[in-house]
């Protein structure tokens, strides 16, 4: 089922490229960060470069609760597409055939056994036949 392997490549294209941009906002804020704790000459930091670096902080653990946010938003696109519900009830319905020629197999493999059963009985039928022959010659 191309069509749903194509939304899904879609929604999942999308769910990557925001994780992308959520990766480079958290690199700018992580690199700013670095950049106000590490000043050039070494002095002690300010109250406003601590302050700056607190909301620098706090952005990053929104960031991060972005990311949750993004696979829960993911996984609900892929949930209500209907093409991905399209190819599990495909997938369903190949499950249920499936099922059912393994049935007939089984069915298949119990008769080839009680005939090989029939078949070692019959045998035992003709060497005592062929033993009673020999008795009787």
């Amino acid at each position: 089922m191309p069509d749903a392997q194509a939304t899904i490549d879609q929604i999942l294209a999308a769910s990557e490229a925001a994780l992308r941009d959520i990766a480079d906002e958290r690199d700018k804020i992580a690199d700013r960060i670095d950049s106000i704790e590490n000043p050039q000459p070494l002095r002690p930091l300010t109250a406003a470069e601590l302050a700056e670096i607190d909301k620098l902080n706090a952005a990053l653990d929104a960031l991060a609760g972005r990311n949750g946010d993004l696979a829960v938003l993911t996984l609900e696109a892929l949930n209500d597409s209907a093409a991905v519900a399209a190819l599990a009830n495909s997938m369903r319905a190949a499950n249920v055939d499936l099922k059912r020629k393994l049935e007939k197999v089984q069915r298949t493999a119990q008769r080839l056994q009680e005939v090989a059963t029939f078949i070692q009985k019959l045998d035992g039928i003709v060497q005592n036949l062929t033993r009673l022959a020999t008795l009787l010659a």
